[in-house]
């Protein structure tokens, strides 16, 4: 029982790790925020496009794929995209945070691990499912929070991800079309090539 209540006392530090792109006070954006947000999307997504996956494990996957975050920070991948970070030390950071956050509390982390490396392998449907709904959950903040500073980066963030679950290609371009709308007008121009999918 104490594992488990220490477990529960760690983890609310992703309530206070702020994912890199939302460090400006008026984008502030947890880590905390966005799982559990992404979460409600597995759902909510899940049930209206009337999905043939598991719900459950998708929620699970959308709950623990930042879960080392607070420990390694946030890797944001515009760091990845500029070549600050390669992929493979962003995987070997949040890898080792990962197992740190295990060996503190035993028997609580026995799938923690297994969950993290099917979502970053995007191996089962419920995976790329949850992969691509990360993307599109991170264009819908940035929507909502009117942050058009880098359109050329956010336009396309969710293309690959979503190309692996094409599912949510209507989804995706819903979301394009509302991103357009709002970036026009307050006046970023909308590239042609933004539209591709």
């Amino acid at each position: 029982m104490i594992n488990l209540v220490n477990f529960i006392t760690e983890i609310d530090k992703l309530k206070r790790t702020y994912r890199y792109s939302t460090m400006d006070k008026s984008t502030h954006d947890s880590v905390a925020d966005h799982s559990w947000k992404l979460a409600l999307m597995a759902i909510v997504v899940a049930e209206k496009l009337n999905l043939d996956l598991d719900v459950l494990h998708a929620v699970k996957l959308a709950l623990f794929h930042d879960l080392q975050e607070y420990v390694a920070g946030e890797i944001d991948s515009r760091l990845v995209k500029q070549g600050v970070v390669s992929k493979e030390e962003k995987f070997k950071l949040e890898e080792k945070a990962l197992k740190e956050l295990i060996d503190s509390f035993n028997d609580l982390g026995e799938d923690t691990y297994d969950l993290w490396k099917e979502f970053e392998g995007g191996k089962t449907m419920e995976a790329r499912f949850v992969k691509a709904l990360d993307k599109l959950e991170a264009i819908s903040h940035l929507i909502s929070v009117g942050d058009f500073k880098d359109l050329d980066y956010t336009a396309t963030y969710a293309d690959e991800a979503v190309k692996d679950f094409p599912e949510l290609i209507h989804l995706l371009k819903e979301v394009k079309s509302v991103l357009k709308k709002k970036a026009e007008k307050v006046g970023k121009r909308w590239k042609s090539e933004y539209d591709l999918v």
